[in-house]
């Protein structure tokens, strides 16, 4: 990077207000290198979250010199707030507590800014005002985002489009209020994701990857970074490796919670205490030998789960000491904040009967309203959708009313998916727009509730995935103007055509799979959907009989039924899809958009293709009376596949990570020896049902990539 000498009578002019940031003029023209000059007040070198913000701004800068228009800008200053302590948001992470409520909430430093604009002469002059170094941090990456048109959708990959002109930024207002005091994404560790092995297996390229994730939720202003913990960590080198993950982000301005169990078996979860054999020491010995050992790494948050499974209570009394003991502990010996999740499952769908007390021992209360809780909702739904199957529900409507009566109790986060990798979207694969629609409406309904946090439990980022955590992240914070879920594929692709195509793909989502309720037959098919009694258990949204009854027991109307109702329908929804997409494909964009709106473009036809894949094996079940014919279905459905399987190449050519770790066997930290697209790489789920219907076998562990002892915890 060159710099070049700012003139004394310059800087004698400008730093009246504070910190100062001098670019030369060349910044702002489409000639010659660019070069570049910070000029800031000493104190500010040792304020980590605020010097990388500044870095990396100088950095992002320097990106734009093909695409920056500014004119007749000699000199671009942006003038920062002079703090009397620069060390604000390091004394917030030694845990200040809001008890304005009358309970307990995580504290955070007030980060809201604003900016103003205005040219003087040759200088475009640009004042920040904020009341915390954090805040420092989030107006960079606000300005950066929107008035320079910088976008960090995705760890790796930054696009650049053109800054708005002198004229719109001296009219435009780039001030933004957070809509949430805590914001920021949950990695389900426990599924074989991006960065699942980065973040619970040691290396040095590991940590790189991992910071890289912490850089991209600090520029797009985000505060909180959560993951799961599993056994299967190295008890040994692990905790070293933490430290590091967890003082990056606090250099950042980020804060760090840690999710574990009290005693959860399945899917490796981190326990916090095991039963005889596994452990011959006492329960309570066991829990604060580990607290202590997680304490010591310095996570400012524990999300603990309290039941052994989401479909079961046990002895709620037992558990209420344990929880109580365990919140008091780490609050008082810590400093540390404890929150507990709350699931989808009614108390009706439970597996089990439950032993339940609401008695409180004296000086008890007070520790448990101290406990917070995250009101958690699964997949593309919302919380005021009428029609959501899913976990044996109707909707969500249930978890809307627990979301109200805790927010006056406890402190409560909303708790929403951005993806949900078993059988239901990238693993099938399925794009579904309704993400984008259901988390902006619930960041809106959230936000005029009062809700203290937002947290987006996230499950992958391919087939663009990504897009939804980057939209929830910055609907997490207000604009000047309305917002909408088209938002952010306005700004990525900035083409007209493609975003009201894009809302045309919405439209036909909406119609066919949530009104007529297809969504329960393009999903797959999961383990317990096959099994019998109580433990055939629905997660994701299914039809009303399974494939085995229809294709034995179906009589002529039904199978009529299915034919006209269901298989029909899905051939319309893949006709009309596969327009879109096609259409999507026609419209020009940058040549640094190319490459995602391809891969929009795959996920797309990807859908659509799974939508008319599983049409024809329907077509088979209503016309299995006749063998001859319906094995014509089974054959149109095989070769539907091994074209999809030419998209699903095309889409691992996109990948950003690893394909080998993303998509391929492999060993893993969690209860899957293989990357999260794995099924995804040949078309699992959906050979599985034509080899299922060919030779009428629907036994659950036939064609089954699910380890089941090792996923419930039988076995590791």
């Amino acid at each position: 990077m060159l710099l070049t000498k700012v003139n004394n009578h310059i800087i004698k002019r400008v730093l009246y207000g504070g910190l100062l940031i001098v670019f030369s003029s060349q910044v702002f023209s489409q000639t010659k290198t660019q070069k570049i000059e910070f000029v800031h007040q000493e104190y500010y070198q040792n304020n980590q979250a605020v010097r990388l913000a500044i870095q990396d701004f100088q950095l992002q800068t320097l990106q734009l010199n093909e695409v920056l228009t500014l004119s007749k800008i000699n000199v671009f200053q942006v003038i920062l707030p002079e703090l009397t302590d620069s060390s604000r948001f390091t004394k917030e992470l030694e845990k200040q507590y809001d008890f304005s409520k009358g309970y307990q909430e995580l504290s955070f430093a007030d980060h809201a800014y604003t900016w103003s604009v205005n040219k003087v002469k040759d200088t475009l002059v640009c004042i920040l005002s904020c009341r915390s170094d954090i805040g420092i941090s989030h107006g960079l990456y606000g300005f950066l985002h929107d008035a320079l048109g910088v976008y960090f959708i995705h760890p790796k990959q930054t696009i650049y489009h053109k800054p708005l002109s002198v004229q719109k930024l001296l009219q435009s207002d780039f001030s933004s209020q957070p809509r949430f005091r805590i914001k920021g994404f949950h990695l389900h560790t426990q599924h074989p994701l991006e960065l699942t092995e980065h973040l619970l297996v040691p290396s040095d390229s590991s940590l790189k990857e991992v910071k890289r994730y912490i850089d991209w939720l600090a520029r797009n202003r985000q505060n909180y970074f959560e993951f799961s913990l599993l056994e299967s960590i190295n008890a040994k080198r692990w905790p070293h490796y933490a430290k590091k993950i967890v003082a990056y982000a606090h250099q950042r301005g980020i804060l760090v919670g840690i999710d574990i169990s009290l005693h959860m078996i399945q899917q490796k979860a981190y326990m916090l205490y095991k039963s005889f054999p596994a452990s011959l020491r006492k329960k309570d010995k066991q829990i604060k030998r580990h607290i202590d050992r997680l304490a010591a790494i310095g996570f400012n948050l524990y999300n603990i789960e309290f039941s052994t499974t989401e479909f079961t209570e046990g002895n709620t009394t037992k558990k209420q000491k344990k929880m109580l003991w365990i919140a008091d502990y780490i609050s008082s010996t810590y400093n540390a904040k404890v929150m507990s999740r709350k699931h989808v499952v009614k108390k009706e769908n439970m597996l089990s009967n439950t032993h339940r007390t609401n008695y409180l021992e004296p000086g008890h209360k007070k520790i448990e309203q101290n406990i917070g809780s995250m009101v958690h909702t699964v997949m593309s739904y919302g919380l005021k959708d009428s029609i959501a199957p899913n976990y044996g529900s109707k909707n969500l409507t249930h978890m809307y009313d627990v979301l109200s009566h805790k927010l006056t109790e406890r402190e409560t986060w909303y708790y929403p998916e951005s993806a949900y990798w078993i059988t239901f979207d990238n693993s099938i694969p399925n794009y579904f727009s309704q993400y984008l629609s259901r988390r902006h409406r619930d960041i809106l309904l959230t936000d005029s509730l009062g809700v203290n946090g937002h947290l987006t439990f996230t499950s992958g980022w391919e087939f663009s995935h990504w897009m939804f955590d980057w939209a929830i992240a910055n609907w997490s914070w207000t604009t000047h103007k309305k917002s909408s879920f088209l938002d952010p594929i306005e700004k990525v692709y900035r083409n007209n055509q493609i975003t009201r195509l894009f809302d045309s793909v919405h439209q036909l989502q909406e119609e066919y799979l949530i009104k007529k309720g297809l969504i329960r037959y393009i999903t797959a098919a999961q383990p317990t959907d096959e099994l019998f009694g109580r433990f055939n258990i629905e997660f994701v949204p299914r039809p009303k009989h399974t494939y085995k009854h229809m294709l034995r027991k179906y009589n002529a109307a039904q199978r009529d039924s299915l034919r006209l109702h269901v298989a029909l329908p899905l051939f319309e929804y893949s006709k009309q899809l596969k327009d879109l997409a096609y259409k999507i494909e026609d419209q020009k964009v940058s040549e640094q958009i190319v490459q995602l709106k391809k891969e929009l473009v795959l996920a797309l036809q990807l859908t659509a293709q799974r939508a008319a894949h599983k049409a024809n094996t329907l077509q088979y079940i209503a016309s299995y009376s006749k063998k001859k014919k319906a094995v014509h279905y089974l054959d149109s459905a095989k070769k539907i596949r091994e074209k999809s399987l030419r998209y699903v190449q095309a889409l691992e050519g996109l990948y950003r990570y690893d394909v080998e770790q993303l998509a391929r066997r492999k060993k893993s930290a969690t209860a899957y020896k293989f990357g999260y697209l794995f099924p995804v790489s040949n078309l699992h789920f959906w050979a599985r049902e034509e080899w299922q219907l060919k030779r009428n076998n629907f036994n659950p562990l036939r064609k089954n990539i699910w380890n089941i002892p090792r996923i419930v915890g039988l076995i590791n």
